[in-house]
């Protein structure tokens, strides 16, 4: 019988890994008001998280220095839906995210005088 693991394997920064398949999409919640994002099993093969419930430090601290202005410049943006650059994570992947950000009514029920509530999101694995 094939191994069809073992021949995915690949050395990243000095490590044996398993790399998953590109176009992998993992999907999240982020609740603005806790800083704290729920996360399904893709998503923690993806960023490489320990645990399906992640504070917005421990995403920001795994994407790699170069690209973290990428991605909370992405964050930052008031449209409600956003696609970010392609970002390289501190584990050797190279990620795309697409979210959809919540807001309550502000003034005149518009959403870009009211306060950010949070998104959800997919994070599309690009290499």
């Amino acid at each position: 019988m094939l191994d069809l693991v073992a021949n995915k394997k690949a050395y990243v920064n000095g490590e044996n890994k398993i790399v998953p398949h590109p176009q992998l999409q993992g999907r999240f919640q982020f609740d603005a008001t806790s800083g704290l994002a729920k996360v399904d099993d893709n998503q923690k093969i993806i960023w490489g998280f320990d645990d399906n419930i992640v504070s917005i430090d421990t995403v920001v601290s795994l994407v790699e220095e170069a690209d973290r202005y990428k991605l909370l410049e992405s964050v930052h943006k008031r449209e409600m839906i956003t696609q970010s650059p392609i970002m390289k994570l501190k584990n050797g992947n190279k990620i795309q995210e697409v979210f959809q950000k919540k807001f309550n009514q502000g003034k005149n029920g518009d959403y870009e005088f009211g306060s950010f509530q949070g998104m959800e999101g997919v994070t599309r694995l690009v290499a």
